[in-house]
């Protein structure tokens, strides 16, 4: 189950294809921003401009699930978006569009010329946590698995080379799989090599092929602390409950920043949002006390009338 791994470049490319598609979207809503925001600041203050604030401020909620972004307001109800790292994206008209370029082959993101994939990933939303598992969780974990291998690989090895195989060949069986030059990539490049059983030396080092000293002694590799000071089961259970541990605080963070996020939406909307319900109650209200006004003026009418005509009900007009 440790060398199934042609997955090491897998996974980076397709994290590289999902930053990419968000990137996209991310330029296209900053180009949205800036049309909008044209359109508020030839409106405001003449006009009522709340339909269109209200569709920046829809492209806004948006983009900033996407990246992590600040806001100042301009001149004329206007608007400037940057990254939390202070790179411009839409400035009132304007829109800055993000590009991608491949840097010592791995995709970065520029603004202006700038490179800022490193503020990108620290920025949060999905963009930066598709980087920083790109760049950081991804790699970490991969290489945690090519020193697997390459221990594995390399003592397998010296353990069949020391022995006696069916052939009769003394230390000199062969590798059981490619030997691995480096640490890096060992997991990918890892395959069994061996293809003939008699070369499996099980016998210790010249003692014949009856014996069998020298495949206890390749068992007992899998007791021995030959991975990073730990055992091959150890080393990749403490991998795997790491990943998972990783994983799982992801997820609780997620979900409390959610949670976070939908209580503020809900005080905004408590704050700016129109009610349709209390509205229609309200416009009752106000009809009802228009009503009850106008009979009061009725009765002063009559009343003033009255006087006026020492106590003769007279209409006056």
């Amino acid at each position: 189950m440790f060398f199934r791994l042609p997955l090491r470049w897998r996974a980076i490319f397709r994290a590289r294809q999902s930053a990419t598609t968000v990137l996209a979207q991310v330029n296209a809503i900053t180009t949205s921003l800036a049309q909008v925001n044209q359109q508020i600041q030839s409106t405001s203050p003449n006009q009522d401009a709340g339909t269109l604030e209200d569709e920046r401020q829809s492209d806004l909620s948006q983009l900033s699930q996407l990246i992590g972004i600040n806001q100042i307001t301009t001149e004329q109800n206007g608007l400037s978006v940057t990254t939390t790292g202070g790179q411009l994206l839409a400035s009132e008209g304007q829109s800055f569009q993000i590009t991608s370029g491949d840097l010592n082959g791995v995709t970065h993101f520029f603004l202006g010329g700038t490179d800022i994939t490193t503020a990108l990933a620290s920025g949060g939303g999905q963009l930066g946590g598709l980087l920083t598992a790109r760049d950081q969780s991804i790699p970490t974990t991969l290489a945690s698995l090519d020193q697997l291998a390459y221990g594995l690989a390399t003592q397998i090895n010296t353990v069949n080379n020391a022995g006696t195989d069916l052939d009769g060949d003394n230390g000199n069986a062969g590798n059981i799989f490619n030997a691995p030059t480096q640490v890096a990539g060992s997991a990918a490049a890892l395959q069994v090599v061996m293809t003939d059983p008699n070369k499996i030396a099980a016998a210790g080092l010249g003692l014949g092929t009856g014996d069998d000293s020298n495949a206890v002694a390749a068992a007992n590799l899998a007791t021995q602390n030959i991975i990073n000071g730990e055992t091959p089961s150890d080393f990749y259970s403490n991998l795997v409950s790491t990943l998972g541990a990783s994983v799982s605080e992801t997820t609780t963070q997620n979900t409390a920043l959610t949670a976070s996020v939908t209580q503020l939406q809900s005080q905004v909307n408590s704050l700016s949002g129109v009610s349709l319900d209390d509205e229609a109650s309200n416009l009752e209200e106000f009809q009802r006390s228009y009503q009850a006004a106008s009979q009061v003026f009725t009765i002063l009418n009559d009343v003033m009338a009255s006087a006026l005509n020492l106590g003769v009900e007279t209409a006056v007009s």
